[in-house]
């Protein structure tokens, strides 16, 4: 594996932090509830078209996946025998790839075509542990078991069925995080070494693995990667979470939402970043514009449990979930288009 110097020492770094920039209250913004057969439901993707994808409860055990079009058209499905069916992928082409859980807690991959044809697969080694994400060539990154030691390798399957296995040799066991796949077959992630430091990564379609780290060295979480090859996450600065925006060229924008952090879930092919945040109790979204604007947003339907922003796309909608009751009995799925 190939590293390199850490963030912190490009110039870079340093002269573009945004501490807090003004919070815009986008006013003019419309919310969608997303409502599947009337059961919570919380939306995972949503791609170009508006199209969102996501799982709903059936009977408070099980867990259905479902597509909705702009239109108001539903369609669920899940895998057969599987008693979880999460989607982690959409292509505006409306094929969908996730992860299913079997009773026996047993992880496993699923890809839905746009026709409507459903495979399933193992992940290789001794199977999956995590499903991340799909691009648009279909292909499905994840992590999978390499033994009974915990130790975690990711994978990529491909839309012929063949697979391509890597390892990141400093990873301890169970800490190999995939944040997503993109355009390119590329993919980035994190994982944590024997010193519990943890690490970043990004991984070209041949093979080769840059690393890189937060200033200090301090711990570093990827959560998101674009078209361009751009990813996104966050590093714990003097204890606070402090989000960041990396192009390909190792130039980085650091900023903070206008509350506590609490993840960063896409960005989109701009750097428009999203995810949520905490203040005063509540939770709210956020999508973090390149360039810096900060836009915090809460829904109009009163006052919630909890909500997160999950997806955005190329037009700057963003699709995520919310939960109401003391104890988050009802979720709803929602779209905010801008």
């Amino acid at each position: 594996m190939q590293s390199v110097a850490a963030l912190g020492r490009y110039a870079i770094w340093g002269a573009c932090v945004a501490l807090l920039p003004p919070l815009q209250a986008g006013a003019k913004a419309t919310y969608e509830k997303i409502w599947a057969h009337r059961a919570n439901t919380q939306v995972e993707r949503i791609n170009n078209g508006g199209t969102v994808a996501g799982r709903f409860d059936v009977t408070g055990i099980d867990t259905r996946a479902f597509i909705k079009a702009p239109d108001g058209r539903v369609v669920d499905f899940a895998v057969d025998g599987a008693v979880v069916t999460i989607p982690r992928g959409l292509t505006d082409a409306g094929a969908v790839g996730g992860r299913y859980d079997l009773p026996d807690d047993s992880i496993h991959g699923f890809f839905r075509d746009s026709s409507g044809t459903l495979t399933a697969f193992d992940g290789p080694g001794l199977g999956a542990a995590e499903i991340a994400g799909m691009n648009a060539g279909n292909d499905i990154a994840g992590t999978y078991f390499i033994d009974e030691n915990q130790n975690l390798g990711g994978f990529i399957r491909h839309q012929d069925g063949a697979f391509t296995s890597f390892r990141i040799d400093e990873a301890y066991p169970g800490t190999l995080r995939i944040a997503g796949i993109n355009r390119k077959g590329e993919i980035a992630g994190y994982y944590t070494d024997s010193s519990f430091v943890s690490h970043a990564f990004l991984r070209q379609r041949d093979g080769s693995t840059t690393t890189f780290d937060a200033p200090e060295g301090k711990g570093i979480s990827v959560y998101a990667i674009n078209d361009k090859g751009w990813t996104a996450g966050f590093f714990s600065n003097h204890g606070a979470l402090q989000g960041f925006v990396r192009k390909r060229n190792g130039e980085a924008e650091t900023f903070y939402p206008p509350g506590a952090f609490i993840a960063i879930t896409a960005m989109n092919n701009e750097g428009d970043v999203t995810g949520c945040y905490a203040r005063n109790f509540r939770n709210y979204g956020f999508i973090r514009k390149a360039g810096g604007k900060m836009i915090g947003f809460g829904l109009p339907w009163g006052q919630s449990e909890a909500m997160c922003a999950q997806s955005i796309n190329e037009a700057g909608q963003v699709a995520g979930y919310v939960r109401y009751g003391s104890f988050g009995e009802k979720e709803l799925g929602f779209v905010r288009t801008p």
